[in-house]
């Protein structure tokens, strides 16, 4: 559909060994998606592979309107990400980060990266090293979004960090979509709490299959599964 940020078709994903898919379900603008399993049901393969770092096997996949060979770099401009381990080095400062990111994308905004430091309580002159799991998180997030990305990812799905920072964390994505400054969001994670009062939209895996899918009644964009398919989408009224 014309106004999905993320639509699959019959993808399969591999997930170092193990065939994940196939997958079909799309996301329609300004709705916050979870992918929702145990361990090794594929959530961090299908994460890696909307990011482009991953490949897929087969199927279609388009994100944020890119598809098949045209990711590449432009891609990657149009997605924030947090992944599950962290890939930054320990011993630089938060605030060396204002400037390498400028390096990356040509969108990054330095300006708003200081702003959510300090919307987030966050001393820009720690160390990484020095961060707890809260802040690290909300230093993750400050940095995903402030080149003004339009799809969010985040792989919570082995992080340990408090339930108000993920209260926190979720109430500001929310805020964002219903502001209009991201146009969707998807986390993958172990477990639903909170995020039935937060997400429109909740697809439930296991070993590699989507088994569910899930409207949310408080969700502002309808959302219509079919089971049979293994198939979800939401679109804007």
């Amino acid at each position: 559909m014309s106004n999905d940020i993320l639509t699959m078709h019959d993808v399969v994903i591999d997930g170092n060994g193990q065939l994940i898919g196939p997958l079909s379900f799309a996301i329609g603008t300004y709705a916050f998606a979870a992918l929702i399993g145990p361990s090794h049901s594929g959530k961090s393969s299908i994460i890696n592979a909307i990011a482009h770092i991953k490949p897929i096997k087969s199927g279609f996949l388009s994100v944020c309107g890119y598809t098949g060979k045209n990711k590449s770099q432009a891609l990657k401009a149009q997605l924030g990400c947090i992944f599950e381990d962290s890939i930054f080095p320990y011993d630089l400062q938060v605030k060396d980060f204002r400037r390498l990111m400028g390096l990356i994308y040509d969108t990054w905004d330095a300006n708003f990266y200081s702003s959510m430091l300090d919307t987030f309580s966050i001393d820009p002159s720690l160390q990484l090293a020095s961060l707890d799991a809260d802040a690290y998180l909300k230093f993750e997030c400050a940095l995903a979004l402030s080149h003004h990305p339009k799809l969010l990812l985040i792989d919570e799905s082995e992080r340990l960090y408090s339930h108000s920072s993920r209260l926190e964390l979720f109430t500001y994505i929310r805020t964002l979509l219903d502001n209009r400054s991201l146009a969707g969001a998807l986390i993958a994670s172990r477990s639903e709490m909170d995020l039935i009062t937060y997400a429109d939209q909740i697809i439930q895996l296991e070993k590699g299959s989507i088994v569910d899918s899930d409207e949310i009644d408080h969700c502002k964009t309808p959302v219509h599964a079919s089971k049979s398919s293994k198939a979800c989408e939401v679109s804007i009224s």
